[in-house]
C-alpha cells in the first residue's frame, strides 16, 4: 500500500521541488503531483526511483498516513533570512522527531509535561521569573543545562539537519506535548539562547500563537531568554555600578550566555547607559565577540536521548532498531538527536539499500 503523505515528507525532507523529483525519475511534473495527492497510484518502478532520489528505504513510503507540519503551527527564528526549502526540510525533521518520540513513548516512561500555563499572558520579564518560581529554580542562580531543564519538565529537545544553518530554531505542539528543534552549528551560549526562546513562545504563546504575530511575538520570546536566562534578582546580588568589558565577559561565563547578549540585558535593566551600551558592543566585537563566543562553554545535548540509547546497547540493541521500525536510515535519525551515534555506512550502502528498503548494511556507532 502507497501512502501518499508519506512522499511529500520524504520529498521536504530533501528539499526537493516536484519539478526537481520528477525530472530525476523521468516522470512529469503532473504525474508526480498527482500521485502526491493520492490522485494515481505509483508502479513499483516509480517507488523504487524515488526511494533511490530520495533516500528513503521503500518501506517508508508505505507507513501509515501522516500529518505534516504547516508554518502556521510552528514557531520559528531565522524567520526572514530562511528559504521556503529550508524552512519545509525542517518542518519535515519535525516530523520525523515526533514519529520516534511517539516510538520512544510506546517503550519508556517519558517525563510528563509540565509547562506553568500564564494565563492571561503576562509581560516577559514576570513570565520568565513565573516559570522559574514553578519549577522550583529561584531567582539567582543560572541555569545549569537548558536541554536537561526542557526535558525534565516534558518538553522533547531535538537537533536541526546541519545542513540547514539558516533555520536558528522553531518549537511546536503535538496535541499535548511540546517539541523544540536546535541548531547545534550555533554557538553553545547561542543555541541556549535559542531554547530559552523557544520556551517563551511555549509559554506565553502556546498553541494558538505558534506562526503568527511576527516580530512582536519574536521580541516577547527575546526578552523572555534574557530574564529566564539572567534574572534581575540576580544581577542585583552581584553587579557592581562600574562596568568594564573584561566584568561583562566575566559574567557571561557565569550565566552560560553569549557575551552581546550579557551586555543586552545589563543594559535592559539599568547597569549599562545607552552610550556605554554602544561602546560595550563595538568593543566586544573587537574581541571576536560579534560572530563567535571566545573560551566558550560546553555544548549541550540530549539527556534523556542519551540515556535511552544507553539503555538500547545495554540489551544488545541500539539507535539502529529505531530507524529500522520507523523505515528510516539511522543517518536521518542520527542528525536530530545531537549526533549520539554515527553511522558507519558510505553512500554506496544507503543508495543500495534506499531502492531495495533494506538497511541492514547500516550501523549505529556511540560516539565517545
Amino acid at each position: 500500500m502507497f501512502t501518499p503523505s508519506r512522499l511529500t515528507l520524504a520529498r521536504k525532507r530533501r528539499g526537493k521541488t516536484l519539478v526537481d523529483v520528477a525530472a530525476r525519475i523521468g516522470v512529469t511534473a503532473q504525474s508526480l503531483s498527482n500521485i502526491e495527492r493520492g490522485v494515481q497510484e505509483p508502479s513499483l518502478a516509480t517507488l523504487r526511483a524515488l526511494s533511490s532520489e530520495l533516500r528513503f528505504p521503500l518501506s517508508f513510503f508505505s507507513r501509515s498516513d501522516i500529518e505534516l507540519l504547516d508554518s502556521s503551527q510552528v514557531s520559528f527564528r531565522a524567520r526572514t533570512r530562511m528559504t521556503a526549502k529550508a524552512r519545509e526540510a525542517s518542518l519535515s525533521s519535525g516530523v520525523i522527531a515526533e514519529e520516534f518520540y511517539e516510538w520512544l513513548e510506546s517503550r519508556y516512561k517519558t517525563p510528563d509535561v509540565q509547562l506553568p500555563v500564564i494565563d492571561p499572558p503576562a509581560d516577559p520579564e514576570a513570565s520568565a521569573e513565573h516559570v522559574r518560581g514553578a519549577w522550583s529554580l529561584g531567582d539567582t542562580a543560572p541555569i545549569v543545562n537548558m536541554i536537561h531543564l526542557l526535558e525534565a519538565h516534558g518538553v522533547a529537545v531535538f537537533s536541526l539537519p546541519p545542513e540547514y544553518a539558516e533555520v536558528d530554531a522553531f518549537s511546536f505542539w503535538r496535541g499535548s506535548r511540546p517539541f523544540v528543534m536546535l541548531n547545534t552549528l550555533k554557538t553553545a551560549e547561542r543555541s541556549r539562547f535559542d531554547a530559552a526562546h523557544e520556551l517563551g513562545h511555549l509559554v506565553m504563546h502556546g498553541a494558538n500563537g505558534c506562526g503568527a504575530g511576527g516580530r512582536s511575538l519574536e521580541k516577547e520570546a527575546n526578552e523572555f531568554a534574557s530574564a529566564f536566562l539572567i534574572p534581575k534578582a540576580g544581577l542585583k546580588q552581584s553587579t557592581p555600578k562600574n562596568l568594564t568589558t573584561d566584568r561583562i565577559i566575566s559574567y557571561k561565563k557565569k550565566w552560560k550566555v553569549s557575551a552581546m547578549a550579557m551586555a543586552y540585558r545589563l543594559h535592559q535593566t539599568g547597569y549599562l547607559t545607552d552610550w556605554i551600551h554602544r561602546r560595550m558592543i563595538v568593543e566586544l566585537g573587537r574581541l571576536g565577540f560579534g560572530k563567535s563566543e571566545p573560551e566558550g562553554i560546553s555544548r549541550e545535548s540530549s539527556l534523556l536521548l542519551s540515556k535511552i540509547s544507553e539503555s538500547l546497547r545495554s540489551r544488545g540493541s541500539g539507535i539502529i532498531h529505531a530507524a529500522r521500525d520507523l523505515n528510516i536510515h539511522p543517518s536521518d535519525l542520527n542528525e536530530i538527536i545531537f549526533g549520539i551515534g554515527v553511522v558507519s555506512s558510505n553512500e554506496s550502502e544507503v543508495s543500495k539499500s534506499s531502492s531495495t528498503g533494506d538497511d541492514r548494511k547500516l550501523r549505529l556507532i556511540h560516539s565517545k
